[in-house]
């Protein structure tokens, strides 16, 4: 029978990977969302609101308008499982830092399922599934150009819940503009820890460094939160806390948004080690054409 391992503090590793869940997924408000709190099984499908907001009408009184704001159930499949983890080795690690270590790779190892989700969101948004874009080279990108990415989702009449994500050297070049400087720093250093930018023309807005180029010169983009819709759920367990090597494990939720993953600990005492796993499933699927794309070139 697998016992808890007592010199680590396993309610601190959790609250390491509650917080990287956070930190990593800022870019993931950009999407609608549907996620699963409890475990699910490869290929199940978790239906993504998307809304669509009513537009106002004239009224004639007495007579009941025609209402035409929709809650859309876009149907995702759980294709993609997804794990990282880490171990220790007796001897290699002085039990005094394993409680350090331990939390700092748990972090890591989130933050990189969650980049791999946020990626693959990201990796949809290509010349054939949207079409509009506006061209700048990185080194002329400026106030004026993110004018033209407003007037394009304008002409596009993309919704209300707009972001602006920029690559690293976009936001790079962005932020070294004077006046854009001057807001930075009337909002202290928040934007540099967390990567969210200040609001411009009326956009969230974000940068995320990882942007893939999808080999057609990505290198930022305006979206609404019907472009694309994420699907996220922890995996379904078969083994439980004591089942064979497994020391402990549980589900770890962000409460903001609900994404949780899986949490597990397995010992090996002939080898003397242990392994932290974390897990999670999801997928992610194209809505509509609601997008402007930012390309170099």
């Amino acid at each position: 029978m697998a016992t808890t391992l007592t010199n680590l503090d396993q309610a601190k590793i959790e609250l390491s990977i509650q917080a990287a869940l956070k930190n990593a997924l800022v870019p993931i408000s950009a999407f609608s969302l549907g996620v699963s709190t409890e475990g699910m099984n490869k290929d199940d499908v978790i239906k993504v609101p998307v809304l669509t907001d009513p537009t106002s009408q004239s009224k004639t009184l007495g007579t009941a308008i025609t209402v035409n704001g929709t809650v859309t159930g876009v149907s995702v499949t759980l294709d993609t499982p997804i794990q990282a983890g880490f171990e220790m080795v007796e001897g290699t690690v002085n039990p005094a830092q394993a409680q350090a270590y331990a939390e700092g790779l748990a972090t890591g190892a989130t933050f990189s399922i969650c980049k791999a989700i946020v990626d693959a969101a990201f990796g949809l948004v290509t010349n054939a599934n949207y079409a509009t874009k506006v061209t700048v080279p990185v080194a002329d990108f400026g106030q004026k150009d993110i004018g033209d990415l407003f007037a394009a989702a304008e002409a596009k009449k993309l919704g209300r819940q707009r972001s602006l994500i920029l690559n690293g050297p976009y936001a790079g070049s962005l932020i070294g503009e004077s006046s854009l400087g001057l807001i930075l720093a009337t909002l202290g250093d928040q934007a540099l820890k967390t990567a969210s930018l200040p609001p411009l023309m009326g956009m969230t807005s974000y940068l995320y460094s990882g942007l893939p180029s999808n080999s057609e010169n990505l290198g930022g983009m305006v979206i609404d939160k019907t472009a694309i819709a994420i699907a996220i759920s922890p995996v379904n367990n078969l083994l439980g806390s004591g089942d064979g090597d497994v020391m402990g494990q549980s589900l770890i939720t962000d409460p903001d948004s609900g994404i949780t993953v899986g949490y597990r600990m397995v010992g090996d005492g002939d080898g003397g080690k242990f392994k932290v796993l974390i897990t999670a499933m999801y997928g992610v699927a194209k809505v509509q054409d609601a997008i402007v794309r930012l390309v170099t070139a």
